[in-house]
């Protein structure tokens, strides 16, 4: 599976993803956009509030097991060893 499907794959994972604030982890951390570029799109004024929202998520992963699992399934959306 080439990178560009990986991407499109996850894109679809994203869609369906119900908390804004792990559409933001997964834009930022596994598709790589850029924290001032999805500031601005999502009306914040500064970078800072999108990466506090992706500290977070990862925070909170580590005591629930459901959004842990659910990080692992999008990463190996990403990553899968072809």
């Amino acid at each position: 599976m080439e990178q560009r499907s990986r991407r499109v794959t996850l894109s679809k994972a994203l869609a369906s993803e119900k908390d804004f604030r792990n559409k933001i982890w997964i834009r930022v951390k596994l598709l790589g956009e850029s924290q001032v570029a999805l500031a601005n799109e999502l009306g914040y004024t500064s970078n800072v509030a999108i990466h506090q929202i992706a500290k977070r998520v990862e925070e909170r992963s580590g005591k629930d097991k459901t959004l842990a699992g659910k990080i692992t399934a999008w990463k190996n959306l990403l990553y899968v060893n072809d």
